[in-house]
């Protein structure tokens, strides 16, 4: 494995856990613009991806997290953008890119039913998801104010994890109306999904909250991605806590590994009855089928 563009050093094994550790602190500054492009690794396993490679978009609180999984051959990158569409201007040649976001909202006669389809694949772990707000609630300035819509069309409330989500959502949902080519190669996943079936899936057993849960998910990764851990460590010993989140960089990674090994099929997708949402946004959750072992 070749890493650029860090110190090259073992990252402290409990580095992320410490907000206040020096070697959890970024040198690159305060993170500012688009495109901070931490590093890439190099593996020797993954020279059969296609030019352009895979995308994997998880929400942070710089912006985004993106791993790209194959843009040249064998090679993962991770980087962090501050908008949706700055990240994906970065990468125009991807094949696909699956995030972290709900796309396909309800409004007019389409309610969206995915969220529903997400908790029954989840099983155990479906407390993981919760109701994405409808379409009407993105204009909302206010949390009361995103509630009221909600009851006043669809009688239910909206969680609050759900009503932070709004401006990457909104992001991600004007993006797809403003560049409807991108349609076609931008698709709504969920990470402890991806994590579930390249477990065979078995339900994870930890939170990605809790040290357990992301050394969990990292065992899994590294199945398919060697190395993967000691990449995410790498990346978080260069970047602050204040921008990305330990398991922030997990979700990305597994969403690119998913869409990388799930080669354009659609077979094991998760979709509801109507096939886009009122605005002509697809609805539909990405996912690959169960698999195990490595690559």
């Amino acid at each position: 494995m070749i890493l650029t563009g860090f110190r090259h050093r073992e990252p402290p094994q409990a580095a992320w856990r410490s907000p206040d550790s020096p070697t959890a602190r970024a040198r690159f500054g305060e993170f500012q613009g688009d495109g901070l492009r931490v590093f890439a690794l190099k593996l020797t396993s993954m020279k059969d991806i296609p030019a352009g490679g895979y995308l994997g978009l998880d929400g942070c609180r710089a912006g985004w997290v993106v791993a790209q999984i194959g843009r040249l051959p064998g090679e993962v990158s991770l980087e962090v953008f501050s908008s949706f569409e700055a990240a994906l201007a970065a990468h125009p040649g991807c094949l696909e890119s699956w995030v972290d976001i709900p796309i396909g909202l309800s409004g007019g006669d389409v309610v969206r039913q995915l969220d529903t389809a997400m908790r029954a694949a989840l099983k155990s772990r479906k407390s993981s998801v919760f109701p994405a707000p409808c379409r009407a609630a993105l204009t909302a300035e206010t949390y009361r104010q995103a509630c009221q819509i909600e009851l006043s069309r669809y009688s239910r409330s909206l969680s609050v994890q759900a009503y932070h989500l709004i401006p990457k959502i909104r992001q991600v949902d004007w993006f797809l109306q403003a560049h409807p080519t991108w349609g076609g190669r931008v698709f709504e996943s969920h990470p402890e999904l991806c994590f579930q079936r390249l477990n065979g899936d078995r339900p994870l057993r930890y939170s990605k909250k809790e040290a357990a849960g992301w050394e969990e998910r990292a065992a899994i990764l590294e199945e398919w991605l060697p190395d993967a851990r000691r990449a995410a460590l790498a990346f978080l010993c260069e970047t602050r806590r204040a921008q990305v989140q330990p398991d922030d960089v997990l979700d990305a990674l597994v969403l690119g590994v998913a869409a990388m090994l799930n080669q354009g099929r659609r077979d094991a997708f998760l979709h509801q009855p109507e096939e886009y949402d009122s605005a002509g946004v697809a609805l539909r959750i990405a996912c690959p089928p169960p698999l195990s072992g490595e690559v």
